[in-house]
């Protein structure tokens, strides 16, 4: 889950400072699309403390256009740092950066 304090670094030129902007870009970046899926390899998961967490992996992102044709799917790597909130886990930073083709 998003923490509302959420900071991201995408494929965009700027950075989304938190939760709505984040999300209306990625409505906006879906809006073509009929479905997506998200899959992460090689994940690597680290605990520091009992309040904060990272993960990295590689990721591929594939999108469904709408109306058929064929899915397109783009590679990266993914990093989240996790706090504790509460009793809950939440994102409050991702980065985002292509593979290099």
């Amino acid at each position: 889950a998003l923490d509302d304090d959420l900071e991201v670094f995408d494929h965009a030129a700027y950075r989304f400072d938190d939760k709505p902007s984040f999300l209306a870009y990625l409505q906006a970046s879906m809006g073509m699309g009929e479905g997506a899926s998200l899959v992460y390899h090689q994940g690597s998961y680290r605990a520091f403390g009992d309040d904060a967490g990272v993960f990295n992996g590689y990721d591929a992102f594939t999108v469904r256009p709408k109306g058929g044709g064929t899915p397109t799917t783009a590679y990266g790597r993914s990093t989240y740092v996790y706090a504790r909130r509460g009793r809950d886990w939440k994102i409050v930073s991702a980065h985002f950066s292509p593979l290099p083709k």
